[in-house]
């Protein structure tokens, strides 16, 4: 793999043979900062067979027929900061730009403050069932107090409640509108059934 081409600036996922397959990460994103040949650092005297070989359990060798195949070292950084130096010798697959970044999302909703035992269940089931149905995918909605307690009085405590109340248009979760929707299918079909006694006990009167 002597005569691998790299070059910087190259972006994408990438596979690496052992023993390197243990720091390249499968499916991460890296980058390439730097290329350098074993030869170039020779003349500036660094050596590479004890900065990128031995760590690894590398023979001389090895090191030796990289240099004469004019082998040289990528600097790779993945998207979290961390970097690591690899022979191309000893990578299998360059950066494939053509693959897909994902990405580990997260929502946060600030809902303001609210009394202490208020039960957020209900609303955490619809936002999930929200998430599921908008975007295929099954997600476990935290709940999270933040911010320094405070305390209302009695009069403040009713006044805004109140006025939350006059604020609902919809208190029933997804769950309960099932129930509800449930319950009126069934009388529904009670009806159909007692309706079509009906036409058959006039048909055969």
């Amino acid at each position: 793999m002597g005569t691998l081409f790299a070059e910087v600036g190259m972006k994408g996922t990438l596979t690496a043979l052992s023993p390197f397959d243990t720091v390249i990460k499968e499916n991460v994103i890296y980058e390439c900062l730097t290329v350098s040949s074993l030869k170039g650092l020779l003349a500036i005297g660094e050596d590479g067979f004890e900065l990128y070989y031995k760590p690894y359990g590398i023979t001389q060798t090895i090191y030796e027929i990289d240099v004469e195949s004019n082998v040289k070292i990528l600097t790779l950084q993945s998207y979290d900061g961390q970097s690591v130096k690899v022979p191309t010798s000893f990578v299998s697959g360059l950066p494939d730009p053509s693959g897909v970044v994902y990405q580990m999302k997260a929502l946060s909703i600030p809902i303001s403050a609210l009394p202490a035992d208020v039960d957020l269940s209900a609303l955490k089931t619809d936002i999930a069932d929200i998430v599921r149905k908008r975007l295929g995918v099954s997600c476990t909605v935290q709940e999270l107090t933040y911010g320094s307690d405070f305390t209302l009085t009695q009069d403040e405590h009713a006044a805004y409640s109140q006025y939350r109340s006059t604020q609902i248009t919809d208190a029933s979760s997804n769950l309960v509108r099932l129930e509800q929707l449930n319950t009126l299918l069934n009388d529904q079909r009670v009806k159909l059934q007692a309706l079509e006694s009906y036409i058959a006990s006039s048909l055969t009167a």
